[in-house]
């Protein structure tokens, strides 16, 4: 959930429009969400990787939050001229998961 909203902020910035002729996307920097995480990126090379820290400010666990690491890849050319990017992060506390600790029964239809 707390990734989701990162991207669907840093999604949002992206495709701002701008009066500039020509529209740069910088990545590299600290990016905070509404729930007070945040994300540090840095430098993106040549082949469109990066990697940075993140740093959630939400917890639903008595386990000491840290700092976890974090990798991408940004595309800059597209059909729509729109760059892309996607990340992921490698949690460095336990107790959070995207998925549920066990899997999970649906009840059976008649």
């Amino acid at each position: 959930m707390q990734v989701a909203a990162v991207l669907l902020l840093l999604a949002l910035a992206l495709v701002t429009p701008s009066s500039s002729a020509e529209q740069t996307c910088v990545l590299a920097g600290l990016w905070f969400n509404d729930l007070g995480s945040n994300m540090t990126i840095n430098s993106v090379n040549k082949a469109g990787e990066f990697s940075g820290t993140y740093h959630t400010a939400v917890k639903a666990t008595s386990n000491e939050i840290k700092i976890s690491p974090l990798r991408g890849s940004q595309h800059r050319e597209n059909n729509s001229n729109q760059p892309t990017f996607g990340f992921t992060v490698n949690w460095s506390f336990s107790g959070a998961s995207p998925f549920p600790s066990h899997p999970v029964v649906s009840p059976t239809a008649p």
